[in-house]
């Protein structure tokens, strides 16, 4: 590395006390195979086997000959399944520091070849070199890709050095300001000591204090006696997601876990519960999280194609799923005797995906059907107000049932249009598609006169009271995720005719499976004694 205008950069780090992969940074290297070049080949001064003083021995020790298999052996240990990696690498912050203290020494010795106070983007970063040293052969070793996006099982490697554990206190020193933090309290807000600076911070603090860090820290830096030695490595799984629709066949059944404190769970179980049971079971996450384009009431029935539903795997021990897995988990759903949720369309899908089930929860259409009480039967003229074809804005408070968590508010809700028929005197089912968000049990009732119009209303309002009797969602209008049908993609896909479809004009189930099917049709004759 050395020039006929003297020693160059590498040379001079080298005799600093830098390890031949700090060396070859400060040089600027770029060339990921030069860091896995031999010592000798480098053509460096020879070096003696202290630790560095900039890395701290970070990448001393992932050039020793039992990193890879130390890491290799922590993920067989690990008992996971996956089909890609990636490596993250964590530091203590302070290297930085160090870096920086070692480019101005530099910059005095080259002042005709160094001229700015900050390595900045000419010197690749610790992390750089890990990936140009590690990553490749560690492929090799595992047998599986690297994925450049940050997919797959997560290898993390986490360094610490206890004796340079405070000397981020220089650039405390040098910004007080900016080692600060302020946390907003009741009254105001109080500023807080950072225990440790993130590594954004130190970056900002080393731009703007350049070479004046010569009056806070050690230039160049002092030498250390010990390194920083094997790292703790920790395997985690990035998410998983999947996505399908559930169909709620119960009336007594919560879509999440329903506890309150000191009373325990108000149900048995749950939607949420009934879909990941069997999905926890075979792939055994550290946790789900569930999401649904919306939620049903308890005492409400979720028909027709299902609502759709996405769930995020957190860290599971097996990450590569297949369709037929996911068909086979359907199956296990779907089959259960005295089954209360179904799913269908039940498949893998990307995290990009899943913000279509976030942007449809305010922009979607959802359908109902209803059966409703009128104390007076209204006549043939009176129930021509129900006839809903262009569209009805009303206007709802929040409803009294919900006031002690929502904040009380008037929202302007569309009832896209509305169907009826007669069921007996005094009793009415009606079909409605409305706008997200709208509150249809206060629209049939009127919630007090908190929304209007509503039902009674529509209906003249000289048929007194208007209830209520039961509810059922049977299509939420968004197209996702995609539909399985039956023979065609796998991927746990029911078939329409396994979990029924609800047609407007119906009211039951149609072409459902016998089972399923008589279990709908026993509970629409319930409804109405």
């Amino acid at each position: 590395m050395a020039t006929s205008d003297g020693p160059g950069i590498g040379d001079l780090a080298v005799e600093m006390g830098m390890c031949g992969l700090c060396a070859l940074r400060f040089a600027g290297c770029r060339y990921a195979p030069s860091y896995l070049t031999p010592w000798a080949a480098l053509k460096l001064p020879p070096r003696e086997e202290a630790p560095c003083l900039i890395c701290l021995g970070v990448l001393q020790w992932v050039r020793t000959p039992d990193a890879l298999e130390a890491i290799a052996a922590k993920v067989a240990a690990g008992g996971r399944t996956f089909s890609s990696f990636n490596v993250a690498v964590s530091h203590p912050v302070h290297i930085a520091i160090r870096e920086q203290a070692a480019w101005l020494h530099l910059k005095s010795l080259l002042p005709d070849r160094i001229t700015s106070d900050r390595p900045g983007t000419k010197v690749p970063t610790v992390k750089d070199a890990m990936r140009y040293t590690l990553v490749e052969p560690l492929a090799k070793l595992l047998e599986k890709p690297a994925s450049l996006s940050g997919e797959g099982l997560e290898i993390s490697i986490t360094f610490s050095h206890a004796p340079t554990a405070d000397e981020w206190r220089a650039i405390q020193r040098a910004r007080p300001d900016a080692c600060r933090s302020s946390k907003k309290r009741r009254g105001g807000s109080k500023q807080a000591e950072i225990t440790t600076p993130s590594q954004t911070v130190v970056d900002m603090v080393l731009d703007s204090v350049g070479a004046n860090l010569t009056k806070h820290a050690s230039v160049p830096p002092a030498k250390i006696a010990d390194g920083t030695g094997a790292p703790a490595v920790r395997l985690n799984h990035t998410p998983l997601w999947l996505a399908g629709r559930y169909i709620k066949l119960s009336r007594t059944l919560s879509q999440s876990p329903w506890h309150i404190e000191g009373e325990g769970f108000r149900t048995e179980s749950s939607t949420e519960q009934e879909l990941t049971g069997p999905i926890t079971a075979r792939y055994n996450p550290a946790a789900i999280k569930f999401t649904a384009s919306g939620r049903e009431d308890v005492d409400v029935r979720m028909l027709g194609t299902g609502r759709p539903f996405m769930l995020e795997l957190i860290d599971s021990k097996k990450h590569v799923i297949t369709a037929a897995e996911l068909a086979e988990i359907s199956d296990e759903i779907n089959s259960k005797p005295d089954a209360v949720v179904l799913v269908r369309d039940l498949q893998a899908v990307e995290r990009a995906d899943t913000e279509t089930l976030k942007d449809g929860e305010t922009s979607k259409t959802k359908t109902y059907s209803c059966v409703v009480w009128v104390e007076r039967d209204p006549t043939d003229d009176e129930l021509c107000g129900l006839d809903v074809t262009d569209g009805v804005v009303i206007n709802q408070d929040t409803p009294i049932r919900v006031l002690h968590r929502r904040t009380n508010m008037s929202r302007p809700r569309t009832v896209h249009w509305i169907k009826y028929t007669r069921l007996k005197p005094n009793f009415l089912k009606l079909w409605l598609a409305t706008q997200a968000g709208t509150y249809i049990k206060e629209f049939v009732h009127g919630d007090f006169g908190r929304t209007t119009p509503n039902v009674g209303t529509l209906l003249g309002g000289t048929c007194g009271q208007v209830d209520i009797l039961s509810l059922d969602v049977i299509e939420v209008g968004l197209d996702w995720p995609p539909s399985l049908e039956e023979g065609g993609g796998g991927g746990g896909a029911v078939s329409k005719a396994k979990v029924g479809g609800m047609a407007v004009d119906e009211g039951s189930a149609a072409a459902a499976d016998e089972e399923v099917g008589e279990r709908k049709r026993k509970a629409e004759s319930s409804e109405v004694a």
